[in-house]
């Protein structure tokens, strides 16, 4: 079905009480037909809860702050994932008219910048959810106002070139109840796994991190103890000693009559010990033996994605027999 302006200006005829409206990849859709909807004698929008116009491309601030200025206080969710002609102006219709809001999507609008970022998190104190990946136009500045966003649950800032260590320990120390983070691609010099793994305990919920294309990622410590969903994928330079870590303790021969042992980190094998799934696809560096490993060690583990790693049929037969789900 081929929806565009035509079906939106019925809409605001017919379905006055529209409180759920996605439009999603409906690219004939346009400022026009969604002005149908922001001008209507019925005032349609001011009912609505919850937009998704992802993949809208042809929408602009023209019509998304106007009915971002209508819903107002009703508006819970907004999803404009891959609207590149949305800028500053419709977030800071957002900061200014929807303090209720608490799902934003704004993966790939890339002109909005650090200024707009942070009069969002002033005006819109209850938001749970936040997707900023792609936003390459934010600095350290801009993603570290995400510390105003206390109640944030979800955060994706995949791609975005100004995370930090220091963005990642405030955010820790302001939003604790994170369960899911999605930091993919985040390869600013500025961001390394140890400095993850120095906040990550502070997230006591987290069950699912995304790190796919992370590039320092290679021989580093990863632990916690409710993580259950792990996605390493295109970690180009992980090695096996990320999943298995270094020998847990080591006899000191320089101390050996104190009878001290020196500590050593752990893997991802002993570090998350809920884990239940784990995508390891093109980490071409990662060998069967590791992968065989793993799964000995983490019995909670079901689910491999293994897609373009250099795994033997051996480990993936292995995997099988043991009921564990493959993907290769």
């Amino acid at each position: 079905m081929n929806i565009g302006d035509k079906t939106l200006e019925k809409l605001a005829i017919y379905c006055p009480n529209i409180k759920v409206l996605s439009l999603n990849a409906c690219e004939e859709v346009t400022d026009a037909g969604l002005l149908y909807l922001v001008r209507s004698k019925k005032s349609v929008c001011r009912n609505l809860r919850r937009l998704s116009l992802s993949k809208c491309r042809r929408v602009t601030d023209a019509s998304i702050a106007d009915m971002a200025r209508q819903a107002g206080e009703n508006l819970k969710s907004l999803v404009l994932e891959n609207c590149h002609l949305i800028s500053d102006v419709t977030v800071l219709s957002l900061a200014q008219h929807c303090p209720n809001l608490e799902v934003l999507d704004l993966s790939s609008c890339e002109r909005i910048g650090d200024e707009a970022v942070k009069n969002l998190m002033l005006g819109c104190r209850k938001l749970q959810s936040v997707s900023f990946e792609e936003l390459t136009n934010l600095t350290e500045e801009g993603i570290c106002a995400l510390t105003l966003a206390c109640r944030l649950k979800t955060l994706r800032l995949g791609y975005c070139k100004g995370l930090t260590n220091d963005c990642l320990e405030s955010i820790a120390a302001s939003c604790p109840d994170i369960v899911s983070l999605d930091l993919s691609y985040c390869n600013n010099p500025s961001f390394t796994i140890e400095g993850l793994q120095a906040v990550i305990g502070r997230w006591e919920e987290l069950s699912v991190l995304t790190l796919r294309g992370v590039n320092n990622y290679t021989t580093q410590s990863l632990a916690h103890p409710n993580l259950q969903t792990l996605n390493l994928s295109w970690c180009k330079y992980l090695q096996d000693e990320a999943l298995e870590g270094k020998q847990q303790q080591q006899h000191s021969t320089t101390t050996s009559t104190l009878g001290a042992n020196i500590c050593f980190p752990v893997g991802i094998a002993v570090g998350c010990p809920r884990l239940n799934s784990i995508d390891l696809a093109w980490c071409s560096k990662v060998t069967g033996s590791s992968v065989h490993r793993l799964a000995q060690r983490s019995q909670a583990l079901k689910t491999f994605n293994l897609r373009g790693c250099k795994v033997p049929n051996l480990t993936i037969q292995f995997l099988t027999h043991a009921g564990k789900m493959v993907y290769k």
